[in-house]
């Protein structure tokens, strides 16, 4: 049987509910990371679970790729290979990596952009990464896809 110590990250193809490491309560997003040891497929569900206990169940349908994290090690089914979104959060320094963007941010986001703040500060203050906030500018249709990467823009 797997380590208890075993982590799995399951990306979604749209937000669900799930569990959230950073906090003791359920949050929908479209990424999940919990400890498990074990998943099996049951009709039309995904059961992952540690023993004999099923700890979280989605609808197979909505999965798009499954990390397993290991001791260091991360193998991926159905996705390419990179750091677990824990991972990335710890090295980025934004514990916001990867959650969904609210409509109060995107407001906000508006407003420093029409000021002038630069990439990095908006990353900063929004606990995130320079890339994850590019991204959401792209898609508010305030940045083109094809500006400049640094953060001084």
């Amino acid at each position: 049987m797997a380590s208890p110590n075993v982590w799995v990250r399951v990306r979604f193809t749209e937000p669900v509910e799930g569990p959230d490491p950073y906090a003791s309560r359920r949050t929908i997003d479209d990424r999940h990371e919990f400890k498990c040891q074990w998943l099996r497929h049951h009709g039309t569900e995904t059961l992952f679970g540690i023993e004999d206990e099923v700890v979280e169940r989605w609808l197979t349908e909505y999965i798009q790729m499954i990390e397993w994290r290991v001791d260091e090690v991360t193998t991926r089914q159905g996705s390419h290979k990179g750091s677990s979104l824990a991972d990335r959060r710890l090295a980025a320094g934004a514990a916001r990596l990867g959650a969904l963007w609210t409509a109060e941010e995107d407001a906000q986001l508006r407003e420093e952009r029409a000021s002038g703040m630069n990439l990095d500060e908006m990353a900063n203050v929004h606990d995130r990464n320079v890339g994850g906030i590019r991204s959401r500018l792209i898609r508010l249709g305030l940045e083109s896809g094809d500006q400049a990467s640094s953060g001084e823009q």
